[in-house]
């Protein structure tokens, strides 16, 4: 089991030394620029009458082979940000585990599932003979969070590159052939992964076609012959 680092001052300094979350720290007029927004998402704040509102955040330190996030779990409250150690990252490979890749200190992650509403896509963990120390973070921090420019581009960068990945794969299952990799890589570089609110419009009829979309997940209406805001 994780154990929480509850000392304070640690807990500052991991979230002051990490380029995601350093412009917390940011001074404009000689005062902090965030610090409304750095006092809840690290130690909450009480606005009286038994009302109070964070913190959203916790550091964990996980021991050797311990997981952080499991693949196929949802985990749409919470995602990571790597504080101190390297963690690996794997896949299900049939009935055993794939290791794909290793996360670097400083890397979020965690957070498609929380984005975008869908299961973790891998499993996270700490390697043999080694410990790690992990910030988790909460849904709501995110929205304070998202006004910090390096955070705010990083994770926006993120969930486009992890979406299109994802899709790809999906694209594999659905047609039972893997696509080439000059293909995959094309894709990569020209589709775009976004998500869409209710009532965008996602083309118009009478324009002429220049693109072609591939709904991941979601519904859509369509119309034809009468104005988008009466169908």
């Amino acid at each position: 089991m994780p154990r929480e680092i509850t000392d304070r001052g640690r807990v500052v300094e991991a979230v002051k030394h990490l380029p995601l979350t350093a412009e917390l720290f940011e001074e404009q007029n000689g005062k902090q620029k965030y610090g409304s927004d750095l006092e809840v998402i690290v130690q909450g704040r009480d606005y009286g009458n038994g009302k109070r509102v964070g913190p959203y955040i916790r550091l964990l330190t996980y021991d050797a082979g311990e997981e952080i996030m499991r693949q196929g779990e949802w985990g749409g409250n919470t995602f990571y940000i790597a504080v101190e150690g390297t963690l690996d990252v794997y896949v299900r490979d049939g009935s055993a585990q794939k290791k794909i890749g290793q996360l670097e200190p400083g890397t979020c992650f965690g957070e498609m599932a929380l984005l975008a509403g869908v299961e973790r896509n891998a499993t996270v963990s700490v390697p043999a003979n080694q410990s790690a120390v992990v910030l988790e973070v909460t849904r709501p921090a995110l929205r304070l969070l998202r006004k910090l420019q390096t955070f705010g581009n990083i994770l926006d960068e993120t969930y486009r590159t992890h979406g299109i990945g994802r899709m790809l794969e999906d694209l594999t299952s659905i047609t039972g052939k893997t696509l080439s990799g000059p293909l995959a890589e094309e894709l990569r570089h020209k589709a775009r992964y976004m998500v869409y609110g209710k009532n965008h419009e996602l083309c118009k009829e009478g324009d002429p076609i220049d693109r072609v979309i591939l709904i991941k997940t979601g519904w859509v209406r369509r119309s034809r012959g009468v104005p988008f805001h009466a169908a």
